[in-house]
């Protein structure tokens, strides 16, 4: 299973009206994450700054620090963590 195919199956906690898929704002912050960005402002910071991974990451323009803030204070960790389980085998809860 691929990392897409895992964050896709992450229930979305948004409204209909969503900009940006659920699975490429995770793998956005994943990302930014492992490049040593420390918080969701850092995330935003380096989504600006590296445009080119975007389109890889089904997101047209960079999110912004209200919406990745949003949808962190909503999504449910549990499903989150059940999902990567199968590319991170040893992360299992």
């Amino acid at each position: 299973m691929t990392l897409r195919e895992a964050l896709s199956q992450v229930p979305d906690p948004r409204a209909h009206n969503r900009r940006y898929p659920l699975w490429g704002l995770l793998a956005l912050i994943l990302l930014a994450f492992l490049s040593r960005m420390d918080s969701l402002r850092g995330v935003a910071r380096f989504a600006r700054a590296h445009p080119h991974l975007l389109p890889h990451l089904g997101l047209r323009k960079p999110p912004g620090h209200t919406a990745l803030t949003g949808l962190l204070h909503r999504l449910d960790p549990q499903a989150l963590a059940q999902a990567l389980v199968p590319v991170f085998p040893e992360t299992e809860p």
